[in-house]
């Protein structure tokens, strides 16, 4: 049974693992991204960069730093602390703020990029991590709010006549 929970907790591990670097290297791009949209290196055309909100790169790459870059090194950050047991779900929230912010860029730019399929499956292995995450953890934790139930015969001292008290 231990070399089951051993193994549970390396896979949870590797899980966990696979979700930090994904939302790390989301946060890295959409950083780079955001530097190349405000510095000018970036630019989307005429064409898109008129869709964009005031038709303005710079509030677009300040958007990407804010909406994806941050909220990525957020995740990045508690999936790599594992101090809260409630961090595996950071995976999931991530995952699908990712998606989120792909269907809103699809909306105000309407046109369609490689990254933002690749984006949209970062955040669906974001979702999966999450849930294989969590499935590893909940096994071995107690459900939260699960109560102690009343200890059942005898407590072991109370059965040895040779333990008294004094």
């Amino acid at each position: 049974m231990t070399d089951n929970n051993e193994a549970r907790t390396q896979r949870s591990g590797v899980f966990r693992g696979a979700a930090v670097l994904l939302t790390s290297l989301t946060a890295l791009f959409a950083f780079a991204g955001a530097v190349g949209l405000i510095g000018g290196g970036t630019d989307f055309g005429e064409t898109i960069n008129s869709r964009l909100p005031l038709d303005s790169p710079v509030l677009a790459g300040v958007a990407l730093a804010v909406f994806v870059g941050v909220p990525m090194s957020v995740a990045a950050w508690l999936l790599y602390r594992k101090s809260d047991t409630r961090a595996v779900w950071v995976s999931v929230v991530a995952g699908g703020w990712l998606i989120g912010w792909i269907v809103i860029q699809l909306l105000v730019i309407r046109t369609y990029s490689f990254m933002q399929a690749a984006c949209v499956g970062i955040g669906v292995a974001l979702i999966a991590l999450g849930g294989a995450i969590r499935s590893r953890v909940s096994v071995d934790a107690p459900a939260r709010g699960a109560e102690v139930g009343p200890v059942r015969g005898p407590l072991p001292h109370t059965n040895d006549p040779t333990q008294q008290d004094d």
